[in-house]
């Protein structure tokens, strides 16, 4: 007499043939962007991102990685998500465009905020941000500084979401949006303050 398994329950071989779409990487991260939306980063397992894609946690790592690999594939997919204003604008403006509209999409995800924070030089597309904004800020006279000025800018948008999204002001969305706007327009203010400096060494 053959004992009862105490595994999980068997899954076709086939999943054409059952009438499961085929697990691939994009869609291991689709999967993982919608569990970010509904509950947050920080919020899911690797196995609750197995179940919502019907597979097992080993083709999670087979084709993207631990969870952490996945996470960053969710950050850059957030990243991409950003538009890059137009670089005919002048440094103030291209930075109000960028910071402004950032709030927007890292709210959509939250917990994507701290990540850009903690790690956002090194997502894969920050670099078309760093290039852009660097160089507006150079030639603006920022000189040796821009690139410490640039960091400044992203991480004060970027830490103000992550409070926001700690918080969860689900009633006070409006004056959150209004705090925020203030943070970077006053943060826009001391970086033309310290420009002024510069020049006028």
């Amino acid at each position: 007499m053959s004992l009862p398994s105490s595994g999980p329950p068997a899954r076709s071989r086939s999943r054409v043939a059952s009438g499961l779409p085929a697990v691939t990487p994009d869609g291991i991260v689709d999967a993982a962007m919608r569990l970010t939306a509904e509950r947050g980063l920080e919020n899911w397992t690797l196995r609750q991102l197995a179940s919502a894609v019907d597979a097992y946690p080993a083709v999670i790592y087979h084709h993207v990685g631990d969870r952490e690999a996945v996470v960053r594939a969710v950050a850059e997919r957030v990243l991409a998500q950003l538009p890059t204003p137009d670089p005919a604008l002048g440094w103030r403006e291209w930075f109000a465009e960028l910071l402004g509209g950032m709030r927007t999409v890292l709210r959509r995800y939250p917990g994507s905020a701290r990540r850009l924070a903690l790690f956002g030089p090194g997502l894969k597309g920050s670099d078309r941000f760093i290039t852009a904004g660097t160089a507006l800020l150079t030639d603006a006279g920022f000189g040796e500084e821009a690139l410490m000025a640039y960091n400044s800018l992203l991480c004060t948008a970027s830490q103000f979401v992550s409070m926001e999204d700690d918080r969860n002001p689900v009633d006070a969305e409006e004056y959150y949006a209004k705090l925020y706007h203030y943070a970077i327009n006053r943060t826009l203010d001391g970086m033309a303050h310290r420009l002024g400096e510069i020049l006028a060494e």
